[in-house]
């Protein structure tokens, strides 16, 4: 199995945090986030991982090679120019028919073993790991009829609504087709496949997640980390 992990982003929502650290290196507990991804990865017996960085490589690269007990060697893709979140996917040189890839700023307690199998290459050109997510609307929404008139009046109501995790696994024989763009992100890479006749399956396990992406989210998962890190970090 194999996989690679996206840690290149510039953590701009996280700020002043990421001044300092990127994003992936942000500790819950004493524990960065991406070394809770890296040890799931080697506990679901994966073999081969690729982190594709930009904003602050080298520090991450240093702060990796320092991990103990890894059971893979981790190969690096460097963003030189602006690629998008799925254009590093054209330097690949995978070995097998189909790849896990995930952002490198989540939490989440997925089977990722389970979730890579569940993906037919053959029949799917990319498999999609969602989530649920409630916003609630901070003021009233109208509703109208057809004649402009009030027909329905919600206040601040809780929206729902599914969500990427920014989890993936995608085929090869599909990504190599779309060789032909040199900038292209996940959403567009996925458009693509519908557009091409190719169906992409919507996975809707029942799992915890976080996406690190804001403040309050972050906070949450270091208290969620620490409360429970077995949870985590063992299969």
């Amino acid at each position: 199995m194999e996989a690679i992990i996206l840690v290149g982003g510039v953590g701009t929502r996280l700020r002043p945090y990421t001044w300092i650290l990127p994003k992936p290196l942000l500790p819950l507990g004493e524990t960065s986030i991406l070394e809770i991804t890296l040890r799931r990865l080697a506990n679901y017996g994966f073999s081969k991982v690729t982190l594709a960085v930009g904003h602050k490589a080298s520090f991450i690269k240093q702060v990796v090679s320092e991990l103990q007990g890894l059971p893979f060697q981790i190969e690096y893709l460097e963003e030189t120019q602006p690629k998008g979140t799925a254009g590093f996917l054209f330097d690949l040189k995978p070995t097998g028919s189909k790849i896990l890839v995930m952002n490198g700023d989540l939490l989440t307690d997925l089977d990722l073993e389970k979730t890579y199998n569940a993906h037919d290459h053959e029949k799917y050109a990319a498999s999609v790991v969602c989530v649920t997510r409630k916003d609630k609307i901070d003021y009233g929404v109208l509703f109208s009829d057809k004649s402009g008139n009030l027909a329905e009046y919600k206040e601040k109501p809780e929206a729902e609504y599914l969500v990427s995790s920014g989890i993936y696994v995608l085929s090869i024989p599909d990504i190599r087709k779309l060789q032909t763009k040199s900038f292209l992100t996940m959403p567009e890479a996925l458009e693509a496949f519908v557009r091409a006749g190719r169906k992409v399956k919507l996975m809707t396990p029942d799992i915890y997640w976080k996406d690190l992406g804001r403040p309050e989210d972050y906070h949450q998962s270091v208290d969620d980390f620490e409360s429970n890190p077995d949870r985590f970090l063992v299969k």
